[in-house]
């Protein structure tokens, strides 16, 4: 029987984006959607976003050891779940993680710093500019007007989830990062092979590949920025199983 993987999609995502990867992979896919999202449990404003989301990865794994994945805000559920099911995760592999506290000082505050006017259009209720703005930084690289229709409406639905997972994904409210040092999950962390667009990306790496003990570090060519599992799964695919093929 071909062990699962467990995929956890990018914000403003869903689970089935992640199907042409496992495709790729040859594997069947468990591919839940995070809260708020198509697929996922409904997003509880005011109760943590984070212990929301590793909740709904946690009830979405089956009792056998998986191969788990993630993508960006997917990725920091997945170094969580990691953390508290060692045992039931063979591997992970995490592409471009948004976990902005394993950057350095100066890294993400140049990022905070360049994502102000994200936060200053939603403290204003300037929705769209929030939306637009977002995806600038973390899109595919295609201009906000020319996104299907249904994908712009679900960015302007969940812009607000960017301040919600602050606390998690800046602050470190849950303290992920020490317990990172002691997971005995190997991971493979892949990046996009070029960050002009996304230089904190290329930080919060290297201090992932400073706190984990089984890391592999890589990076990826492909077109679509941030969005390559989506974009260019097969690019992904062939490190992902390149990797999986070390392991025992």
């Amino acid at each position: 029987m071909t062990r699962p993987l467990l995929a956890l999609h990018a914000m403003f995502m869903h689970g089935a984006a992640m199907a042409p990867l496992a495709e790729a992979l040859g594997r069947e896919i468990i591919a839940p959607g995070l809260p708020g999202h198509r697929r996922g449990p409904p997003w509880v404003e005011g109760r943590d976003y984070m212990e929301q989301a590793v909740d709904a990865a946690l009830a979405a794994m089956p009792d056998e050891p998986i191969d788990l994945f993630g993508h960006s805000l997917g990725a920091t559920v997945a170094l969580h779940v990691a953390v508290a099911r060692p045992e039931q995760v063979r591997s992970l592999t995490i592409f471009e993680p948004a976990l902005f506290s394993a950057a350095n000082g100066a890294a993400l505050d140049d990022y905070l710093m360049a994502m102000r006017v994200v936060s200053d259009a939603l403290e204003t209720g300037r929705e769209g500019t929030a939306a637009a703005e977002f995806h600038a930084h973390w899109g595919t690289g295609a201009a906000w007007e020319d996104l299907p229709t249904n994908l712009r409406k679900t960015i302007l639905r969940l812009i607000p989830l960017v301040p919600a997972t602050e606390p998690a994904v800046v602050h470190d409210k849950h303290g992920l990062l020490p317990q990172l040092r002691a997971c005995p999950v190997p991971v493979l962390v892949l990046q996009q092979e070029a960050h002009q667009q996304l230089p904190v990306m290329a930080s919060i790496c290297e201090g992932l590949r400073s706190l984990l003990p089984n890391v592999t570090v890589r990076s990826v060519a492909g077109e679509g920025r941030h969005m390559l599992p989506v974009t260019a799964p097969q690019a992904v695919a062939a490190e992902v199983a390149a990797f999986w093929a070390d392991l025992p």
